[in-house]
């Protein structure tokens, strides 16, 4: 459903707040992984004792930020470690240090819910 509009906004509202632009790679892993917010959101609310379907709108969403807040500080980070060795790119260009940057920082922001939600168990 979000796909490649979820990055490209997220991109461009981190954009207008530093006047940086990210060069952010996108790949089929990436729209794979977003693709499986609703699973994620699913199992997260399996650890509900029963279900409501008002409960399971509010972990999809939980998920979905927890992703946007992530990916956010991800490229927020760019900025100190995206600049290029090379002095013909322009120094407003931020790259991705390695080769699935992004789809790490996905992956840490499907991963945050669970974490928090074992830490509050404890």
């Amino acid at each position: 459903m979000f796909g490649i509009n979820l990055i490209v906004d997220s991109i461009n509202l981190i954009q207008k707040m530093t006047g940086y632009h990210f060069g952010i790679s996108t790949n089929t892993l990436d729209y794979l992984t977003f693709a499986s917010i609703p699973v994620f959101g699913m199992l997260y609310n399996s650890t509900r004792a029963e279900f409501k379907k008002s409960e399971l709108l509010l972990d999809l969403l939980t998920v979905l930020f927890c992703v946007l807040i992530i990916f956010g500080i991800g490229l927020y980070f760019l900025i100190y470690i995206g600049r290029s060795p090379n002095p013909l790119f322009p120094e407003y260009l931020l790259i991705e240090p390695f080769d699935f940057y992004s789809t790490m920082l996905i992956g840490i922001g499907i991963a945050t819910p669970f974490l928090a939600l074992k830490l509050i168990k404890k």
